[in-house]
Order: structure tokens, then sequence, then C-alpha cells
């Protein structure tokens, strides 16, 4: 496509972004501290806000960022392996940080924090999770998706939005693992050619995020106490190992790998059955 075509689209979509990265840092965390939990439902709709804003501004209609389809069994299925395997990365991604890199391993802002202490904590859950879910996939998978597709490959788009994202969330310790979640559901996003994935892999990531981050915490650190970085290396191998085959049949369902030989389908086995057998052996040296 023209770059004259693209710079104004690209420029929407940073203005989109920062704006977005104000109100969660601004509203989001420090106004928590001011204003209560409303402050962090409050920044979650000004970013739905400044997202229709800018789109009325630039005379985008919203079926051209918010394309609701009905994916068929096979789209749902591969796009839940390719998701399931971004999430056996994030997992060691998330151990590696907690252990190896203590230092680094500090939030700026917990959403599990926020809801504690209060009453009708439960309604403060599905509030925040469906909020940031929805406003979530809003951003990065409708608006800011439909504003840099053109930008080049899909590798290049998911990897911007993918950093973008992992930014966003104003979490140190989460940082690379969100990296790795929100590349593919980018992925997922354009091969499933519309928001009913999306959304739905960002309300069960919100769910997950709020689930299991206090137990990935102290389990995360009870492992480091009786782990050795030989045997926390090892355990990140395996997961990869697994990842790699539930992602490439993931993909091949959405539609990739298509007559791709024999002999590479065999290398990517090869390749995931190493990882698992040396992250075996080093977790049990």
């Amino acid at each position: 496509m023209d770059k004259k075509k693209i710079m104004p689209k690209l420029l929407d979509a940073l203005t989109v972004y920062a704006s977005s990265l104000i109100i969660a840092a601004a509203v989001g965390n420090f106004g928590y501290r001011i204003l209560g939990i409303w402050a962090i439902y409050l920044s979650r709709f000004l970013v739905i806000a400044a997202v229709f804003a800018v789109a009325i501004k630039t005379h985008l209609k919203t079926r051209a960022f918010l394309k609701f389809n009905m994916p068929g069994a096979r789209e749902f299925l591969g796009s839940g392996m390719v998701y399931g395997g971004a999430l056996l990365l994030a997992f060691p991604l998330l151990l590696l940080v907690q252990i190896i890199v203590p230092d680094f391993a500090v939030t700026c802002f917990h959403i599990t924090e926020a809801v504690k202490g209060h009453s009708f904590w439960y309604l403060h859950i599905i509030l925040v999770i469906v909020i940031t879910g929805i406003s979530e996939a809003v951003l990065f998978d409708g608006y800011l998706y439909s504003r840099i597709k053109d930008l080049g490959t899909i590798i290049k788009v998911a990897a911007l939005l993918g950093a973008g994202y992992a930014l966003y969330q104003l979490d140190l310790y989460t940082l690379f693992s969100l990296f790795v979640v929100e590349f593919a559901i980018v992925y997922i996003r354009s091969r499933s050619g519309g928001m009913t994935i999306p959304i739905s892999l960002h309300l069960l990531s919100a769910v997950l995020a709020f689930a299991v981050r206090d137990f990935a915490n102290d389990t995360s650190e009870l492992l480091g106490a009786r782990m050795g970085a030989f045997s926390v290396i090892g355990m990140a191998l395996i997961f990869v190992g697994a990842a790699l085959p539930v992602t490439a049949i993931g993909m091949r369902l959405l539609g990739d790998f298509k007559g791709r030989p024999l002999y590479e389908k065999a290398i990517l086995l090869f390749t995931a059955f190493i990882f698992i057998a040396v992250g075996y052996a080093m977790s049990h040296v």
C-alpha cells in the first residue's frame, strides 16, 4: 500500500495508543490511590472512549475495526491451540524473570490489590475482568490492528502490538509473557477474520491473570527456593518443546503450513523432542 495512505493511519494508531497509555497510568494506576476501585473502571471506559473519539474524528466506521463473525469449529480449535502454545511459553518466562532476575520482577500495579479489602469483591472481579478484557481487545486487536495491519507482514504487526500491549500493562514482571500472548492473539485475529475469538481470548486472559497471579508469585518463589538455575532453565525448555507442536497444529488449522514438505514437520517434531529431552535432563541435575 502507498506510504501516503499508511502514515495517517499510523499516526492515528500512535495517538490512540499514547492516549490509552496515559489513561492507564494516570487514571488506572495513580488515580486508584485517590479514587479507589472506581478509577480502574473509569480508565477502561476512557480508553474505549479515546478509540471511538479518534475513529469519529477520522471518519472511520465502527465496523472497520469491530468486525464480528461466527468462526467455524476449525477456527476455534486452531485459535485455542495457538493460544495454548502461547501460554506454554508465557509461564516459563514468568518463572525465569521471577527467579533469574528477581530485581526486575517489580510490578507497578496489581488488579488483585485493587479488589482486596472492598465490599462485593466478586462484583469488582467480574467488572474488572469484563471491562479490562473488552477494552484491551477493542484497543489492540480492533482499532490498532486495523490501522497498522498494512504496515508489513503479520509477524511485524504482531510484534509491534505485542510490545505495545506488554508496555501498556505497566508491569515489568509480566512484560515478556504478555508480549507472547498478545503476539499470538494478533496472529489469531489476522487468521480468524474478526473480533469474536480475540475478545473471547482477552476475557479468558483477564480471568487467568486474576486467578493465577498470586498463585504464580507464590509458586515461583517456592520453586526458586528449591530449584537451581539449571532446573529452572530445564523446565522452561520442556514447556518450549511442548509449545512447538501445539502451536504448529493450531497454525495449520488456521490455514498456515499448507503443502509444507514432510521433512520440515519431522524437523519440528525432532526439535520439540530435543528441547523436552534436554530440559528433562537439566531439570534433574
